[in-house]
């Protein structure tokens, strides 16, 4: 099920899951749409606090998927990020004419392209990082440590499973509509 139906009842069921009254604020929204949501508030607010680093948060997440492999080639970040090749290398291309990315040929291969920190991406890393992190923290500060832990292995799952499930996709074929 692709979708999160919560309805606000007294006990009766129309034709719904039914939730108790305390759980069920919202009516009917789309767990995707939530996601989507909480992605564009949390990206804008963080992308605000930057401020004097001149980045933007898909700049930033370059920097920090980078940091947190130690090199990437530009195909794996480009599937990380979700986003084409095309895409990604203008936002490269911005990173390394900034001094804070530099790329490398693959030793075995030189066709793959691998994309490093410099020390300069390093530094800049370690200094907007907190600013994310604390927006995370303000974000989910209403849920104790043990419900946050939980979120993300949930979401962590349900990624997983949508994965899984695109690829199984990919391989098949589906009358047109």
């Amino acid at each position: 099920m692709n979708r999160l139906v919560i309805r606000r009842t007294d006990g009766e069921q129309h034709g719904a899951t039914v939730v108790p009254r305390e759980a069920g604020r919202c009516t009917q929204l789309s767990l995707g749409r939530l996601l989507r949501r909480a992605n564009r508030i949390v990206q804008s607010t963080v992308e605000a606090r930057f401020g004097a680093a001149d980045l933007n948060f898909t700049q930033w997440i370059v920097l920090d998927l980078i940091e947190g492999a130690g090199s990437l080639t530009v195909s794996d970040l480009a599937v990380s990020m979700e986003i084409t090749s095309g895409a990604l290398s203008r936002v490269v291309d911005g990173l390394v004419a900034r001094g804070l990315v530099e790329r490398h040929r693959g030793m075995i291969d030189r066709r793959v392209v691998v994309l490093h920190l410099t020390e300069a991406g390093y530094a800049k890393f370690e200094a907007i990082q907190p600013l994310a992190a604390l927006r995370w923290e303000e974000v989910l500060t209403t849920l104790s440590a043990e419900q946050a832990r939980r979120l993300c292995e949930l979401l962590g799952k349900s990624v997983e499973s949508a994965e899984r499930t695109a690829a199984a996709t990919r391989h098949r074929s589906f009358p047109r509509i």
